[in-house]
């Protein structure tokens, strides 16, 4: 079966704030609960979406297990 292991996502908060500990607290928290999810890495301060810096935004890329390592067809949704 062929599968995508990793997926990219950027998030951005309202301009007049920054990404903050708490904001990457819960997002590793979420990536943590999925036992499909490998590994992580987030960059915060940084919008691949944007072009670069920006103190609101981060970018995470995530690698998932392979598929024979997860459960099936209810693995597929990864995020709330």
């Amino acid at each position: 079966m062929t599968d995508i292991l990793l997926l990219l996502f950027n998030f951005r908060l309202p301009p007049a704030l920054s990404v903050r500990k708490q904001w990457e607290k819960k997002i590793n928290g979420i990536l943590d609960s999925y036992p499909e999810v490998k590994n992580y890495i987030g960059i915060s301060g940084f919008s691949i979406m944007g072009g670069g810096e920006q103190s609101n935004s981060a970018t995470y890329f995530v690698v998932l297990k392979n598929w024979s390592e997860r459960k099936g067809k209810e693995s597929i949704r990864l995020l709330p």
